[in-house]
């Protein structure tokens, strides 16, 4: 199995992880993960509001819903009926569940960030061999001898011999215009070369 693949299927399964513990959208009425109901007397304006309540409770996400009339409604009767007191065990039980979903989410997580790294890696290495090989062929060495022979003096003191040729920007890397390149010294080039990495490095 290639690495690509490899991702791909560490992705599946964070995703799932994360639906299994995603909270509940809406009202826990409308869930399709409620499975309990909890009826007992309602105290606040009975006479109004009718004098038993009914509140769906999600276990997947701990939600309880908002309170309906048990009268007015039709509980689904595949709910099971519990008694408010068991509310928190199943609450606890549920957020048992998350911290252990999540804790396995973060180890795909850096196991996936891992093989992003190693395949980074991989493209870094294969891309200097190709720039190291294209730095001795004789495309390479014209450009150079034309920009030398075009800047005469290192073009970021204007004082030392030109030693090296510096790319300005790597946009079209084996490709690139003459204006991309320009000729500077050893000392200049390792000065540049090493404020571009600062920079990279604070990005």
């Amino acid at each position: 199995m290639n690495k690509e693949t490899e991702i791909n299927q560490i992705t599946e399964e964070i995703d799932y992880l994360y639906g299994t513990i995603k909270q509940c959208q809406g009202a826990v009425w409308d869930c399709p993960n409620v499975k309990h109901v909890i009826i007992e007397d309602n105290t606040w304006y009975p006479q109004k509001n009718g004098y038993k309540k009914a509140t769906s409770f999600c276990s997947k996400c701990g939600r309880c819903g908002q309170a309906r009339n048990p009268d007015k409604i039709d509980i689904p009767l595949n709910l099971i009926n519990i008694e408010r007191c068991s509310v928190e065990a199943l609450k606890l039980k549920a957020k048992k569940r998350k911290e252990k979903v999540s804790k396995e989410i973060e180890k795909h997580q850096a196991t996936r960030q891992a093989l992003y790294d190693q395949i980074q890696t991989e493209e870094n290495k294969k891309w200097w061999k190709h720039y190291n090989e294209y730095l001795q062929s004789d495309a390479w060495k014209q450009k150079r001898s034309l920009i030398i022979k075009r800047d005469k003096v290192c073009q970021a003191c204007l004082k030392a011999p030109i030693e090296q040729v510096h790319h300005k920007t790597y946009d079209h890397v084996f490709d690139e215009p003459l204006f991309d390149l320009v000729g500077v010294c050893k000392a200049c080039h390792d000065n540049i070369t090493e404020q571009d990495r600062a920079s990279k490095n604070a990005n």
